[in-house]
């Protein structure tokens, strides 16, 4: 059992099926119980630890006193007004700025080699049935559709008077 989970079954953080693992590994396993133990303990102490270093609310009013006066004292003047012309050559610079950006995309645009990826077309499927003919002989025929391939063997079942003649022997053979 490791600390972490402890630590997690004591927050409360686990769903409830662990805590009952959890659990059940404190009465079966003696070194997981006085590990559980010692987290408590650890626990105890560095809250009763914490508790003293807590300032009183008058002195942590005092203290954020002391702070925002001294944020006060450094902050500098407020600038004067800012001139067009300077308005001028701050816009001209960022308007060169996105030229060049613009003018970067542009050439890595143009120097990017392209790739050509020759993908090969599937393979045609090809329906296969295989019949016996008014003389009993075995015949095959080829279809590319699923329904002429079908329309024959209905051909086929009409001609024979209703006698099997042909039947799905495997994927794509009639």
């Amino acid at each position: 059992m490791t600390r972490q989970l402890l630590d997690e079954y004591l927050d409360g953080a686990l769903s409830p099926a662990q805590a009952a693992q959890v659990e059940a590994a404190i009465r079966d396993n003696a070194q997981t119980a006085a590990l559980l133990e010692r987290i408590k303990q650890e626990r105890a102490l560095r809250g009763a630890a914490m508790a003293t270093y807590l300032p009183a609310s008058n002195e942590a009013t005092a203290a954020a006193a002391r702070v925002m006066e001294l944020l006060y004292a450094q902050t500098p003047p407020i600038a004067g007004r800012i001139g067009p012309w300077t308005w001028v050559r701050r816009l001209t610079a960022t308007a060169a700025v996105l030229a060049l950006i613009a003018e970067a995309f542009i050439a890595g645009q143009r120097s990017t080699p392209t790739t050509v990826v020759m993908v090969p077309e599937p393979a045609p499927t090809v329906y296969t049935v295989v019949y016996k003919d008014s003389a009993g002989e075995q015949q095959t025929k080829k279809f590319a559709d699923v329904l002429e391939a079908q329309s024959f063997i209905d051909q086929l079942h009409t001609s024979t008077a209703g006698q099997a003649v042909a039947s799905l022997d495997g994927p794509g053979v009639f």
